[in-house]
Order: structure tokens, then C-alpha cells, then sequence
């Protein structure tokens, strides 16, 4: 603690009056004492309760500014911690994201393949049905120009 201060000289001035007071009540209750002795159980009380008052307001100034000096360094601390927790947070969501994103990029490639080969399918039985339907045409106008050659085909039945 620093030298003394105007707090610690208020308690001792404090103390002192309060001491003094003491003592000249315990003199009174002593009676017959003479007054020499009566001035110094005023002045051994008065410096007995300025000396506790001065300490007493030490120890409180003392604890005082250690809880301040804890509740600083808590504070500090669950800053820090606040600060790697958000860090840590960030790097996960960004993880996070970069594999989903991965994935999704992964599984629309995919799709993209599996539709191209839908539409490979499509093209070609498109194509196969064209030309089937083609054919049947031709068979079809070629039917047409035909004469038939005997009877027609009766039903059985």
C-alpha cells in the first residue's frame, strides 16, 4: 500500500476523537484517579482506537482493490475466452459451410450427369420411334399402292 494518504489521516483524526472519548469515559468510571493519569488513558485509548481504525480501513481498501483487480482480470479473461470461443465458432461455420457446399457442388454434378444420360435415352428412343413410325409408313403407303392378290383375308370364326 502507498504511504500514507488524506483517507488514512481522516481515520486517524477519526479514531483519535473516538478514543479520546472512550478513554475519558473509562477515567470518569475510575474515579479518583489523578489527572495525569486520566489524560494518559485518554491518549493511550485514543491512539489504541486510531491505530485500529487506520488498519481496519487499510484491510478494507485492500480487499477492495484486490475484488477490483479480480473482477478486472475475470473480465479480461472471459473476453479472451469469449473472443477464441467466437473464433473457434467462425472456423467451424466456415468448415461447415465449405464442405456442404462441396457436397451439393458434388451431388448437382451428379444429377447434371444422370440427366444428361436421361436425355441421351430420350433422344435415342425418340430417334428409334421415329424411325419405326417411318417404316410403318412406308409399309403402310406401300400396302396402299399394292393390288391384292386373291381374296380377302376373312376372319376366322
Amino acid at each position: 500500500m502507498p504511504g500514507r494518504r488524506l483517507d488514512d489521516r481522516l481515520a486517524l483524526v477519526l479514531g483519535a476523537s473516538a478514543g479520546a472519548g472512550l478513554g475519558r469515559i473509562v477515567a470518569t468510571m475510575l474515579g479518583a484517579i489523578p489527572v495525569s493519569v486520566s489524560v494518559l488513558v485518554t491518549v493511550m485509548c485514543g491512539a489504541m482506537a486510531a491505530w485500529w481504525l487506520v488498519r481496519l480501513r487499510r484491510q478494507l481498501a485492500h480487499r477492495d482493490l484486490m475484488r477490483r483487480w479480480v473482477v478486472d482480470e475475470l473480465t479480461s479473461l472471459r473476453a479472451d475466452l469469449e473472443a477464441w470461443v467466437r473464433t473457434m465458432v467462425f472456423d467451424a461455420e466456415s468448415a461447415f459451410g465449405h464442405d456442404t457446399a462441396a457436397r451439393e457442388r458434388a451431388r448437382a454434378a451428379d444429377l447434371h450427369e444422370r440427366v444428361a444420360v436421361i436425355d441421351e435415352r430420350i433422344r435415342r428412343r425418340i430417334g428409334e420411334q421415329r424411325a419405326r413410325i417411318a417404316a410403318c409408313e412406308r409399309d403402310l403407303a406401300m400396302l396402299r399402292q399394292a393390288e391384292p392378290i386373291g381374296d380377302p383375308v376373312r376372319p376366322i370364326g
